[in-house]
């Protein structure tokens, strides 16, 4: 078994970057503490909240590994659900009725929802991934709950 030691990997062209597959090569995210409320619906289609991250890939065969972290507010009088997604310049990204959601038998319930993606976007143009939310019965959304965190980071993995 042989041993490699370095102290540094250098790019052998100027701005090529150095591509090891499975590797980070990047990573942006949007946060936000305690924030006031925003993003709300009563569709029953997805709608766009305006929180966002602009992303390009460095590569085009790239996976782009997404995790979101939001605190909700859903109102309802049955047994609804408020409903998120990521969509990718405006294509959802998961697919099913529920790709992440959040339910209760109670008038209005808070709660944080999380989750992750997976994007193969097969570019290097500039993309961007926005939380999209709906309720699945016409009762009112609220994306990010008042005082509540929110998280949107964007990774890219080497192909």
């Amino acid at each position: 078994m042989s041993t490699m030691y370095v102290d540094n990997i250098v790019e052998k062209t100027s701005t090529a970057g150095v591509h090891i597959p499975g590797h980070v090569v990047q990573v942006k995210h949007k946060e936000v503490k305690n924030t006031t409320r925003t993003g709300n619906t009563t569709s029953t289609s997805f709608v766009a909240t305006g929180e966002y991250v602009d992303f390009t890939p460095k590569y085009a065969n790239s996976s782009i590994y997404i995790t979101l972290s939001i605190g909700m507010q859903f109102t309802h009088t049955s047994s609804g659900a408020a409903i998120t997604n990521i969509g990718r310049d405006g294509t959802m990204i998961a697919t099913g009725s529920y790709p992440i959601f959040m339910r209760d038998q109670t008038t209005t319930h808070y709660a944080p929802v999380g989750g992750t993606f997976i994007d193969t976007p097969n570019t290097t143009s500039a993309v961007r991934y926005e939380v999209y939310i709906k309720s699945s019965d016409g009762n009112i959304v609220f994306a990010i709950h008042e005082a509540c965190y929110f998280s949107l980071i964007v990774t890219e993995i080497a192909g």
